[in-house]
């Protein structure tokens, strides 16, 4: 409880203290809204690394296996050739496998042309393995964004088409990406199941919710919005603002 016979000297301490105090909560509180942001920095660190072992490392073990099986086509007979055949096949399913996986961890198109071919491709490669209809509508778009908002755009579609490819049984979706003086908006709609509640989704889609919470958490770590709708039997819709000059 405050006393108002302190003394002048004893009222400036508490003055100071109280301002120090301020400022140090503040100081926490920026820390804390930044934590999300730095956990995806660190994650996306983490999967550039994996990925060029894969790549670098893994891969190229099994394209030199691979190529000193290939030397003993025709020199074997009967079983042991019918082995050698199988072998350069798994090996081959195998690697195809690796550069998969390391291209999901982390897409070279994105680094090295932007994020439109990298949807591009995105897309592609999702409509070869579901065989849906899948439309992409973009505007006028720059030839590169922010390293951050590509990225960020990028894995909240990757996340949005996986949801859509486990849990929606859709046969249509649309993709939007548009750019305005501030904001990149990606939109994807699919003509799915769509569903009343994420937090009440059956023990089988609980993962929808978890990504929706990791697509919500890198856009508002750019100072973006996200939002989304869906109702069961109607399909969803979600949205996505990302600010092109995060924290401006």
């Amino acid at each position: 409880m405050l006393n108002p016979k302190r003394s002048a000297d004893e009222w400036e301490k508490l003055s100071r203290r109280l301002t120090a105090e301020t400022a140090e909560r503040r100081r926490l509180e920026k820390e804390l809204r930044s934590l999300p942001n730095q956990i995806l920095v660190a994650q996306e660190t983490e999967r550039r690394r994996i990925a060029a072992e894969l790549h670098d490392g893994v891969n190229q073990i099994l394209s030199s296996i691979k190529f000193r099986l290939s030397h003993l086509d025709g020199k074997v007979k009967g079983e042991a050739a019918e082995l050698v055949t199988q072998g350069t096949e798994l090996l081959e399913r195998a690697v195809n496998e690796v550069r998969r996986i390391s291209k999901n961890l982390r897409p070279s198109e994105l680094d090295d042309f932007g994020l439109v071919p990298a949807v591009e491709e995105l897309i592609e490669e999702f409509r070869n393995r579901t065989r849906m209809n899948v439309e992409f509508k973009r505007g006028q778009l720059p030839k590169r964004l922010p390293a951050q908002v590509e990225l960020a755009i990028y894995r909240i579609l990757q996340e949005a088409l996986a949801n859509i490819e486990r849990h929606a049984n859709a046969r249509r979706v649309i993709v939007s990406l548009s750019v305005d003086a501030k904001f990149a908006t990606l939109n994807v709609i699919d003509d799915g199941v769509g569903f009343a509640d994420a937090e009440k989704a059956r023990p089988d889609q609980r993962d929808r919710g978890l990504g929706i919470i990791n697509m919500r958490e890198r856009a508002e770590a750019l100072s973006g919005v996200f939002a989304i709708k869906s109702a069961t039997g109607e399909g969803t819709e979600i949205a996505v603002h990302v600010k092109l000059e995060s924290g401006k």
